[in-house]
């Protein structure tokens, strides 16, 4: 996996995205860089807001002795950089294989890295981001990856399906389709229609799983077609996965644009940790 940057505040999500990465550097050769973004914005007292590095710098050293703890083998590194938590941790993903942050965005508990903040970054990133959600615990289950036929997703099935083959796990590969309710009403009386539509996209998914078939024989590969909304369908299906790996097309000032509708309602229901994947 090479390099892996991890965001810590000290909080219990930072604490599961700690774990996480370490559970990760266990069985992959993994360098990790754990990172916490001193923000002196916020601070009246501009120069004098340096008096309160040494909270920021301890967060770490607490990082630094849980991997020690759990974990002796696993290489790190500590770095605190100063500005806005959003930007700081988008620019550390540039020097990244793969950055890692927590969230407690499914529970109503505060933490810095909570909220939006995730979405935020998860929009800006130049790496693949693992959205890790409070109290996280491993899991055996199968990596889980949307297809869309329609907005190509190489970036992410490549991804997923490394990640699959590294950890020996099964691969699901998801593709959820569905027509505007105002076709569907014209079509209700015409079966063979439907039928052929439904067809189209079954063979659609089948051909994305003989190529990943052919790209890693040893990976067990099962295709899910839903009929439906794609988040209704990726949440379904990611409920006991390991993770859940979604695209992002593009960059930009507002997360649910830059995420697309999909991927920003997975991030926030999400059933496992989830990966966004630049495409």
């Amino acid at each position: 996996m090479g390099r892996v940057v991890v965001a810590v505040d000290g909080g219990q999500a930072s604490d599961s995205a700690l774990d996480w990465a370490i559970e990760l550097a266990r069985t992959t050769p993994t360098e990790l860089q754990i990172v916490t973004v001193y923000d002196s914005v916020w601070s009246p007292y501009g120069d004098s807001a340096s008096q309160f590095r040494p909270l920021y710098e301890s967060v770490l050293e607490r990082a630094a002795e849980r991997i020690s703890r759990t974990a002796p083998q696993v290489r790190f590194t500590q770095t605190v950089r100063n500005g806005l938590a959003p930007t700081e941790i988008a620019r550390a993903s540039r020097e990244a294989d793969l950055l890692v942050l927590g969230t407690h965005k499914p529970t109503r508990m505060r933490g810095a890295v909570y909220g939006t903040l995730p979405l935020r970054v998860a929009a800006t990133t130049h790496c693949p981001t693992v959205v890790v959600p409070v109290q996280w615990t491993p899991s055996a289950g199968p990596v889980v990856v949307g297809f869309d036929a329609v907005n190509e997703q190489p970036a992410a099935i490549r991804f997923a399906r490394e990640f699959a083959s590294e950890r020996h796990r099964h691969l699901v590969v998801v593709h959820a389709w569905h027509i505007p309710p105002i076709v569907a009403v014209e079509m209700l009386s015409n079966a063979a229609l439907w039928d052929s539509m439904k067809a189209a996209h079954h063979e659609t998914l089948s051909r994305e799983v003989a190529a990943i078939r052919e790209a890693d024989p040893r990976l067990t590969v099962r295709g899910v077609l839903k009929e439906g909304p794609a988040v209704v369908a990726l949440l379904g299906e990611g409920t006991g996965a390991s993770v859940l790996v979604v695209g992002r097309h593009g960059r930009g000032a507002v997360a649910g644009l830059l995420l697309g509708s999909t991927s920003h309602d997975v991030l926030l229901n999400m059933p496992c940790p989830v990966v966004v994947v630049p495409e």
